[in-house]
């Protein structure tokens, strides 16, 4: 196997005079092997496989002594021709999984992604897309629902550390450290910018949406949390009680309220109309990198580099209980849809389920080798997403607590 990628590697830094060398169309002299070589190579290099495969045993009666080369290079050709056959199936039933998923069988279109997941092509974009379009943006086969197939949004001009979806998904917004946020139109079928929000001064860490749609929130390194409005992007409150950089924002279920979580060990809570601090809470020894409602908008989470979770009572701003079991550092947190789970993902390679009336842990997601960052319910509360520094993400069932599907497409952090 070392031979063949030996091989490959000195086709493609084999320099471009093999294509004119002694006329690429003429005939070799009788007995000219290195005439017939050079054919061979060329035909290599063109992915003409059949030519390529008739001149390399061509060579290899020539000159005997190359008969190891000539091999090596004709099982080269024969993985390539396995190769682009695997692509080509991949291509073709991710396709049919886009048309399928786009006629609303999100069923049959998830197990069409599944196979070429599964047994063809693992990183192949468009059945990654499939599958999570899956589970998350075609429960009601409505365009509104359906992320575009095959986008690129490229208008940042450095990291984007944060992506939101409007409510209604015909809106995506994006959060960059180039301390700008981009809306972007997704009506069309094809992403394009409509407003770019500029006002902070350092890069933008966290962005989220209003329940309405009408307003958007970014968190920043510059210690401030800014309200936008979505329509003409103009900047309404600037939130500047925070004495370190801001990590994440979430509105209410009502909008009515603000919620942002800080370095400075703190969360906060405004008032989205005036931009009036209304409460802070204190009560972790470290970072605030996370802070979620409950859905009926009673409690609120916080997560904490304390290894600790907070969970509030949002009237007074009491304690409720401090989730500390085995939780390791606290990245992020979501509430169920319903409100009776919460999940928590850790620096320590795991996320836990944690019972929201109880307060006690139900169960531990297994199977990252590297910090969790991030934690997201479906819609339906019965699966659960993990990503991490391990460079995947893992769809679990919530039910039985093991994991559905990986997605090993990412090649980073």
């Amino acid at each position: 196997m070392k031979s063949i990628f030996f091989i490959a590697a000195f086709l493609f830094f084999i320099t471009p005079t093999l294509y004119s060398q002694k006329g690429a169309g003429a005939s070799c002299p009788a007995g000219d092997c290195d005439c017939i070589r050079t054919r061979a190579l060329s035909a290599v290099l063109a992915r003409q496989h059949e030519r390529a495969i008739n001149k390399l045993q061509a060579w290899r009666t020539c000159d005997p002594a190359a008969a190891t080369e000539a091999d090596s290079l004709t099982l080269a050709v024969f993985h390539a021709i396995e190769r682009e056959k695997l692509i080509a199936l991949a291509n073709d039933l991710a396709y049919r999984a886009q048309i399928t998923l786009r006629d609303g069988y999100r069923t049959e279109a998830f197990r069409l992604a599944e196979i070429v997941h599964t047994f063809v092509q693992p990183h192949h974009p468009d059945a990654l897309g499939v599958l999570l379009e899956s589970y998350y943006y075609n429960s009601d086969p409505d365009s509104t629902h359906r992320l575009p197939w095959n986008a690129t949004l490229q208008g940042h001009t450095y990291g984007v550390r944060s992506v939101a979806f409007s409510p209604d998904g015909a809106k995506i917004a994006t959060a960059s450290m180039d301390n700008t946020a981009i809306i972007w139109d997704l009506s069309t079928g094809r992403p394009k910018p409509v407003v770019v929000l500029k006002g902070h001064r350092f890069g933008l860490k966290d962005i989220a949406f209003s329940p309405d749609g009408a307003k958007i929130a970014t968190a920043s390194l510059d210690k401030t949390a800014i309200i936008w409005d979505v329509t003409t992007g103009k900047l309404i409150h600037t939130l500047k009680d925070h004495t370190d950089p801001v990590r994440s924002v979430v509105f209410s279920p009502d909008g009515a309220l603000l919620a942002t979580a800080s370095d400075d060990g703190s969360s906060k809570i405004w008032k989205v109309a005036t931009g009036e601090l209304v409460r802070t809470l204190y009560g972790h020894d470290g970072k605030v990198r996370s802070v979620a409602f409950s859905p009926d908008g009673s409690k609120i989470a916080s997560a904490g580099y304390d290894s600790t979770a907070v969970i509030w009572n949002l009237a007074d701003g009491s304690r409720l209980s401090s989730l500390t079991e085995q939780i390791g550092k606290v990245r992020d947190m979501a509430f169920s849809p319903d409100g009776r789970i919460l999940a928590t993902a850790s620096l320590n390679n795991n996320a836990k389920l944690w019972d929201a009336v109880t307060y006690k842990p139900i169960a531990t997601l297994s199977g990252h080798t590297n910090a969790v960052r991030n934690v997201a319910f479906s819609p339906d509360g019965a699966k659960i997403i993990t990503g991490s520094d391990d460079n995947t993400a893992i769809i679990w069932d919530v039910a039985t607590a093991k994991p559905v599907t990986t997605f090993e497409g990412h090649s980073g952090e």
